[in-house]
C-alpha cells in the first residue's frame, strides 16, 4: 500500500469507531500504601539516629546542659530502626528524673 492509501485507510477506520468510545488506560502499578509507610518510618529514624551521632561530638557537660547523657546517646545509636529512638531518649529522660 501507498502512503496515501494507508492514511486513507486510517481515516475510514477511525471514522468508524463510536464516538463515545474511551481509550483503555493501564495505570501505573502502586506499592502498597503500607509499605510505604514503612519505608517512611525507617528513613525517618535512620535520619534521627544521625542526628543523634554529631550529638556526640559535644563533650559531656554541655549534652547534659542538654538533658541527655553519653550512654542514653549511645544506647538510642544502637537501637534497631523499628525501634522509636524518640520515645526512647524521652523514657530514659523522664526516668532519670523520677530516680534523680
Amino acid at each position: 500500500m501507498s502512503e496515501l492509501n494507508l492514511k486513507l485507510e486510517l481515516d475510514r477506520s477511525a471514522a468508524e469507531l463510536p464516538c463515545d468510545a474511551t481509550p483503555e488506560l493501564n495505570m501505573p502499578v502502586m506499592p502498597p500504601l503500607g509499605w510505604i509507610r514503612w519505608l517512611r518510618q525507617r528513613l525517618d529514624a535512620w535520619a534521627f539516629q544521625r542526628k543523634i551521632k554529631r550529638l556526640l561530638d559535644y563533650d559531656d557537660h554541655m549534652l547534659e546542659d542538654m538533658g541527655h547523657t553519653r550512654a542514653e546517646l549511645m544506647m538510642a545509636i544502637e537501637l534497631p530502626l523499628k525501634a522509636d529512638a524518640r520515645k526512647a531518649l524521652l523514657g530514659w529522660k523522664a526516668e532519670r528524673r523520677r530516680t534523680g
